[in-house]
């Protein structure tokens, strides 16, 4: 893989690790946290904008890489896709990263590249949509203590919505097996959640190929935030998958 393509392919998947959070569950989970993960969901999605703090150590067929970034979300408008950004380094590389109108923008290395595909955009404020995220499993109280619950839960790739975000468009056609483990803990008195913690494998072909390790904190809940898509990115070269 080259190095470009690797660059890329970390990002993604440190961003489809970010992005995924609390939701509709499915049965056969603890009915006491999963009622808890659902109102978590009820109160952060009338939140308008949020920024989180992430590391992450990430494995993609065998090449190893650490980032750290700070992540800026604004909620969408109604039938439009949320605008956000990123800022901060994968394995030293400085990026940025703009989600604007539909399409994501990477500058790195001094050069912009666009990417167009529909993976590229979606997720409101740190959410999978609600389809996703009926099929989590094993949803359970992992621990509480008087201001905060922790929640354990996890999901596999059996219905394949994560691939493109995670390999790409051109890895779809074996499809692959992804299996996540989540540990996602929520402020008692607000509902909003305030950390999660993510183990992502991905699997093709029977051997895995990719692997994540990830922390995520809220810093702020409904800062002032403008994500405008800087001038020079309007000369980015589309990213080939």
């Amino acid at each position: 893989m080259s190095g470009k393509r690797f660059f890329h392919r970390c990002v993604a998947v440190l961003l489809a690790a970010t992005l995924a959070a609390t939701g509709a569950l499915a049965a056969g989970c603890s009915s006491n946290a999963t009622k808890i993960l659902n109102e978590s969901y009820a109160a952060m999605s009338g939140i308008k904008t949020v920024e989180w703090q992430v590391n992450t150590t990430t494995t993609v067929q065998g090449e190893t890489s650490k980032g750290t970034f700070r992540f800026f979300q604004a909620a969408a408008a109604p039938g439009k896709d949320a605008n956000w950004k990123v800022e901060g380094t994968q394995n030293g590389i400085a990026f940025e990263i703009y989600s604007v109108g539909g399409k994501r923008y990477v500058y790195a290395q001094g050069n912009w590249t666009v990417d167009s595909s529909p993976a590229s955009s979606s997720n409101p404020l740190g959410f999978l949509d609600a389809d996703q995220l009926a099929h989590a499993q094993n949803v359970k109280l992992v621990k509480e203590d008087d201001r905060y619950y922790t929640i354990g839960y996890s999901f596999d790739n059996s219905h394949g919505e994560l691939t493109p975000l995670l390999l790409g468009p051109s890895d779809t056609s074996a499809q692959p097996a992804l299996t996540a483990a989540y540990l996602t803990t929520i402020d008692k008195k607000t509902d909003y959640m305030t950390r999660q913690e993510t183990a992502l494998s991905v699997s093709k072909d029977g051997a895995v190929v990719g692997k994540q390790n990830s922390a995520a904190t809220v810093i702020a809940i409904d800062p002032p935030i403008t994500i405008d898509l800087p001038p020079q990115a309007g000369k980015a070269v589309p990213l080939n998958p």
